[in-house]
């Protein structure tokens, strides 16, 4: 069967082949949903005889998968239909995982999840957000608004441009006295945004804490990663201040 598979794969192989044969793609997919329904039946007798569900929900896991690849495949290069970017899985280890469009060259899109965080004067990671979905324009007023209850002297504060929309200017103009929230494709001269750059080396920073690259599993390691190095990252800006700071003056 593991041969079978592999010459019709191979039969597949490009888009040359495939568009010159599309019978190929048809023929290999009939075959992987022939080896799903019986992954199926098999996983009914175990069902059957007695498995718990913590035993089977990995294979039921995979079989899902294999399932929604088989359809989609079958609906983009047969049908010719555009997949809904929200249906698309893009590691089948790791379902959390976005497709992330930056825009900048030489690096246009990258494989992850987005991290929005929050910096103060001082340069403490006072605030974070993990964006398991939507954008930045959702989560400005909540972070924003998050950080006021937990630090209330805020009066400053400064956002990217991608943050903005009509409504998040509206909303946040109400806050602080004093605000920066960029619009895109408008040059910004607030006195509160000159210091924005310097999240920059709050970003690297976090990287080398273990942010380049996760490698703990699931989405809870992946909170579990991003937290250890948030705090990581404000031990090591104490060291530098406690350092700096003359011997009687306490921190």
């Amino acid at each position: 069967m593991t041969e079978k598979a592999r010459k019709l794969f191979g039969a597949v192989g490009t888009a040359r082949r495939w568009k010159a044969r599309p019978d190929t793609v048809s023929s290999y997919l009939k075959f992987c949903g022939r080896i799903a329904d019986k992954a199926e039946a098999s996983l009914a007798e175990l069902e059957r005889a007695g498995a718990s569900e913590a035993e089977t929900a990995s294979i039921r896991r995979s079989l899902d998968h294999a399932r929604r690849q088989i359809d989609q495949v079958d609906r983009r290069l047969l049908k010719g239909e555009a997949i809904p970017h929200d249906e698309k899985v893009f590691p089948v280890f790791e379902e959390h995982t976005r497709w992330i469009s930056k825009g900048k060259a030489g690096r246009p899109v990258e494989l992850g999840v987005p991290l929005r965080i929050v910096e103060d004067r001082h340069r403490f990671i006072l605030e974070h957000r993990i964006m398991w979905k939507g954008g930045d324009v959702d989560i400005a007023a909540p972070l924003l608004e998050s950080c006021l209850k937990a630090y209330p002297d805020i009066a400053v504060y400064s956002f990217d441009r991608g943050f903005h929309s009509p409504g998040n200017q509206e909303r946040l103009g109400e806050l602080p006295e004093t605000a920066a929230l960029a619009k895109k494709g408008h040059p910004t001269v607030a006195k509160a945004h000159r210091r924005h750059p310097a999240v920059e080396s709050a970003i690297n920073n976090l990287e080398r804490r273990g942010l380049d690259r996760v490698r703990t599993r699931g989405a809870a390691g992946f909170e579990r990663t991003v937290g250890l190095s948030i705090l990581a990252a404000n031990l090591h800006r104490i060291g530098l201040i406690a350092q700096t700071r003359p011997a009687h003056c306490p921190l």
